[in-house]
């Protein structure tokens, strides 16, 4: 199945590549990195075909920052696309768009430090890096792509910066490990399937501002118990929370999200009021677990 997503990968990687190409002024080779000159008359690294393209011992590269004199600001679409020995990557600060499929199934890439300036990462750029346990996102970063950080089962810590509003399709889909998540105020939508699968993730807090919450977005979430879901939520889509068998939601009562619970027969509470810890509320009765608060819809 993999090498299938590779095959097809590389054949839409070589479409684009070849419709695309023009779009560059000029396009050229300095030892192992392939640039082109952007209308600014910056540098994108376009390609790489050094020490870490091949299967082998995990390596680290270090990307110039400038390349025949004209200043590096991105890494473009598939240029490192299936390094499979690219242990780790330095990017130079003056670095500001991560493109699609940029380390796409590097899936032996454990460190990357992203600059401070960098503004967006692209849709499937770190899709498949299966080991990569950590990665900081810049406090100016404000887009983040389809799919950009999907199957990294190795990510335990995601902190989302201000300026992202949206968190896309897919974007931490199967993130397997992932047990902290922080959302920033700013962030207004929960994409289609966003944190599908990620099994690791126990609670989360929604930022007041959020409006709408995609399908799937949290579904197969097994170890989710808690969700704060703010008054701010009008929409809520199909299964957005299914296969989450251990799930209270903390809403605001009169909310939509109190509705939804209701209409879907998910345990609630209102935001005054904490469900009883999973060992007392095994001993507690009835009428003990009522005055924690805990609604059962039924």
């Amino acid at each position: 199945m993999k090498m299938m997503k590779r095959i097809l990968s590389a054949a839409m990687a070589l479409l684009i590549c070849l419709t695309a190409g023009a779009a560059m002024a000029e396009e050229k080779w300095v030892e192992d990195f392939q640039y082109g000159v952007l209308e600014d008359g910056t540098a994108e690294i376009i390609g790489y075909r050094g020490p870490g393209k091949e299967e082998g011992e995990a390596v680290e590269v270090i990307v110039p920052g400038e390349l025949d004199g004209f200043q590096v600001t991105g890494i473009g679409e598939d240029a490192f696309y299936i390094c499979d020995s690219l242990g780790s990557v330095i990017l130079p600060e003056s670095v500001t768009v991560i493109g699609d499929r940029a380390f796409y199934v590097c899936d032996v890439l454990s460190g990357v430090t992203l600059p401070e300036g960098v503004l967006s990462i692209g849709a499937s750029a770190f899709e498949e890096c299966s080991v990569l346990a950590d990665i900081t996102l810049p406090k100016c970063l404000t887009a983040i792509g389809d799919s950009a950080f999907e199957g990294c089962s190795a990510l335990s810590t995601v902190a989302l910066p201000e300026g992202v509003t949206a968190i896309v399709k897919e974007t931490f889909k199967d993130c397997e490990s992932l047990s902290s998540l922080t959302l920033s105020v700013g962030l207004t939508k929960i994409g289609e399937s966003a944190f599908e699968g990620c099994v690791a993730l126990s609670s989360v807090v929604l930022p007041e501002g959020v409006t709408s919450i995609a399908d799937w977005a949290f579904s197969g979430c097994s170890a989710l118990s808690s969700v704060t879901v703010p008054a701010s939520v009008t929409s809520i889509g199909f299964d957005a929370f299914g296969q989450c068998p251990l799930l209270t939601l903390t809403v605001d009562s009169g909310s939509y999200a109190e509705q939804y619970a209701i209409e879907n027969g998910i345990s609630y509470v209102y935001p005054s009021q904490n469900p009883a810890p999973a060992s007392e509320g095994e001993a507690a009765s009835e009428g003990e677990a009522a005055s924690e608060g805990e609604t059962t819809a039924e």
